[in-house]
């Protein structure tokens, strides 16, 4: 019912049925209907907003509509409520035939978090899936996990002799370089949790020489792998063999020669090698190669009735009146001859073997003998005579 109208000024109340009428002569009224119109009531829970509250005719559909807060996290999950034509589509159509109260539902998303264990083998920025288990372990990978939620993440290296950590990748992370850190989850994620073989470096360099005041670079080195895939400095991986070898410079090839190894030497099977090598690497190291002079030998043969001694050369045990010693390249050595009593020197024999050497000034010698030996640079055989 919606009014009467017609002769209706003898209606008591035109909007109510029933209702009175005074009748003082005859009157045409009608009753005036009209579809009914009904309440929708559209509710909502946390997370979004909706539309289509409002007063329909009867048997009308009318669209409703669920938002999610998806910058929050939330989803939509569903109508409740009588009429709804689909109740699993956030737009969709309720029928009018009564009051109706209908509520959309929002939760907040979930999500899945992967967690991958990479490696890089070859140690050349290439990582790759770990499918052995044996170098590194992960937690806290999971599925239905709530937008928003900070997940507590581990890697552990399985070896630490061997292998280390490398960082993560993926995003929402707090610490990408940390081993133990969290992850903030707003959407499907993988991460990849980054393993090495442990790499090491090898400081190696040729130790200077100064010679007469100036400082040389007697020589040079080479070191690497038998492959040459990794040289000099490196990195090497864990386990290399690295290979050493210290050369003489061509240009200093009678000069100098190698000495050894100085630095971090435990690492190397032979520190006195010119060639040494490190087995399998483990550490990080500073090697310098070290080059001496080279040593010639000098040998005095005394011959004749008499004897003497040498300040810096040494009898042989073995072969009576033979002296000989050890002096390096270049150097000016001050070989002194003493007769012993009862005997004296040759000096003009001396003297003729073109070296000059010195001797016992208290035995009077020649005052023109000049008591220098000469630089040298080879080994020496000299012949001297001394006599009673």
């Amino acid at each position: 019912f919606s009014q009467w109208e017609g002769d209706i000024s003898n209606v008591r109340d035109v909007n109510q049925n029933p209702t009175l009428v005074t009748m003082s002569s005859s009157w045409v009224i009608t009753a005036k209907f009209s579809v009914a119109q009904y309440d929708l009531t559209v509710n909502t829970t946390t997370g979004g907003t909706v539309t289509g509250t409002g007063s329909y005719d009867y048997g009308s559909t009318t669209q409703i509509e669920a938002i999610p807060d998806t910058a929050n996290g939330y989803e939509f999950t569903g109508w409740t409520g009588d009429g709804i034509d689909d109740p699993s589509s956030s737009t969709t159509t309720v029928l009018i035939d009564g009051d109706k109260t209908v509520t959309a539902n929002f939760a907040l998303s979930t999500y899945d978090l992967i967690i991958n264990t990479v490696t890089d083998p070859d140690v050349d920025g290439i990582y790759e899936i770990d499918t052995s288990g044996a170098i590194g372990s992960t937690t806290g990978a999971g599925t239905s996990i709530a937008h928003g939620s900070v997940v507590n993440i581990t890697a552990s290296v399985l070896d630490e002799s061997i292998y280390e950590f490398k960082g993560w990748e993926g995003s929402g992370i707090t610490d990408p370089n940390s081993s133990s850190t969290t992850v903030t989850v707003t959407s499907d994620l993988t991460l990849n949790a980054k393993f090495a073989t442990k790499t090491y470096t090898l400081d190696v360099s040729v130790a200077d020489f100064t010679y007469q005041g100036t400082p040389e670079t007697p020589g040079s080195f080479t070191v690497g792998t038998q492959n040459g895939v990794r040289s000099g400095a490196g990195p090497y991986i864990h386990s290399d063999l690295v290979y050493f070898a210290a050369e003489v410079d061509s240009n200093y090839s009678l000069k100098y020669e190698f000495s050894h190894w100085s630095g971090d030497t435990s690492v190397l099977d032979d520190p006195n090698s010119r060639t040494p090598i490190i087995s399998s690497i483990s550490s990080n190291a500073v090697l310098v190669a070290n080059f001496k002079l080279v040593q010639f030998t000098v040998t005095v043969t005394m011959i004749g009735e008499g004897s003497g001694t040498f300040n810096t050369l040494t009898e042989d045990p073995s072969s009576p009146g033979t002296f000989s010693g050890e002096f390096d390249y270049g150097s000016v050595p001050n070989i002194i001859v003493t007769p012993n009593e009862g005997s004296e020197l040759n000096s003009d024999a001396w003297k003729n073997t073109g070296l000059l050497i010195g001797y016992n000034e208290r035995f009077k010698p020649d005052p023109e003998f000049n008591p220098l030996f000469s630089n040298i640079a080879t080994d020496l055989q000299l012949d001297l005579l001394e006599y009673n």
